[in-house]
């Protein structure tokens, strides 16, 4: 367990590794129980033949094989059991158990062989690469491109400018992925992939960063020192969460990441409420996507979205708890966060 939580949840090969032994448990429980019921019922009647009568090292052995057999049938519920008391997500919604399936690994060998021969940046591509992460992931790339967003809280147009839209419940900018948008179609790092395909992690940054530090922060800016510096990045995978976890980036940039701590829900509005309050920004590494929050101007929930145009808004602590943290978009819970804030 702690090994698959340490590994890369969108490497083919660890898949593979992953579903195979899904495959085991699946087979074990539902053989085991049929193994079981053949040897108990063997015993029985070499228990009930036995010409001593009663004979208790059978019925021991036949206690021992129930243990045995049920250590394996719940081996899963178990698992989940020890990992609730953390805190944590059952095991099968886990971002590797989630992947470990025939279609998805199927995609992400395409993908990296893609990527292994330099497939060049073209239409046809980024067209399959959008086909595949709505069929997988459920996310639908917001292609209308315009120059001002509504805010349906107060029905207020936005202010633009030429960096970045500027949304009416936030001073911070919003910065859109779909392949139209102006940075929609900037690579990112190696093999054809664009920032409207694999961005949304350095949106995300790009949004806090440009809102907190530097107004020239913007998504190319960010993606291209990312590549330049961070190997491996891009490539059909986005942004792996450990560049959030080090100082590496968010130093050049003048910042500084925290990891948030899995929490209960009235001590996770506390701490956010604390340090959102100070001008600091969020970032959410929801299933198979990331987000930025920060504190709107009329003191509740900001988030930007870069791929789901309809979400960006501002809302009060139990929707944006409900909504982002818990099932977005119905594909459970979120697995990291990190607080942003100004060095």
């Amino acid at each position: 367990m702690i090994y698959m939580l340490a590994m890369d949840c969108q490497d083919s090969g660890f898949l593979e590794i992953v579903l195979f032994v899904k495959n085991v448990i699946e087979i074990l429980q539902i053989v085991t129980p049929i193994l079981l019921i053949i040897s108990v019922m063997l015993d029985c009647m070499k228990n009930v033949t036995d010409k001593e009568g009663y004979n208790k090292k059978i019925m021991h052995r036949i206690f021992f094989k129930f243990l045995a057999a049920a250590s394996i049938f719940f081996v899963l519920p178990l698992t989940n059991l020890v990992l609730s008391i953390f805190g944590e997500e059952p095991i099968q919604k886990h971002p590797c158990f989630e992947n470990a399936n025939k279609e998805y690994i199927e995609n992400r060998k395409k993908a990296e062989t893609a990527v292994n021969n330099g497939s060049s940046t073209n239409k046809k591509f980024v067209k399959y690469l959008e086909k595949e992460l709505k069929k997988r992931h459920k996310i639908d790339f917001d292609r209308k491109h315009t120059n001002t967003v509504q805010n349906e809280n107060t029905n207020e147009s936005v202010n633009t400018d030429h960096k970045g839209e500027r949304v009416s419940f936030t001073n911070f900018p919003y910065y859109n992925q779909a392949a139209e948008s102006t940075y929609g179609t900037y690579p990112y790092c190696s093999g054809g992939y664009t920032l409207h395909t694999d961005g949304c992690g350095v949106f995300s940054f790009s949004v806090i960063a440009s809102g907190l530090v530097d107004v020239n922060y913007t998504p190319d800016v960010v993606a291209k020192w990312i590549c330049s510096n961070i190997p491996g990045q891009g490539n059909g995978v986005g942004t792996y969460s450990s560049v959030f976890d080090t100082q590496t980036l968010s130093n050049h940039f003048g910042l500084k990441t925290q990891k948030i701590a899995k929490m209960g829900k009235e001590d996770l509005r506390k701490y956010l409420n604390t340090n959102l309050k100070q001008n600091n920004g969020m970032i959410i590494n929801v299933p198979h996507h990331y987000i930025a929050v920060v504190r709107s101007t009329h003191g509740k929930y900001a988030v930007l979205d870069s791929a789901q145009r309809q979400l960006t808004n501002e809302y009060d602590y139990d929707e944006f708890y409900n909504t982002f943290l818990v099932n977005y978009r119905g594909r459970g819970s979120w697995w990291h966060a990190w607080l942003v804030s100004r060095r």
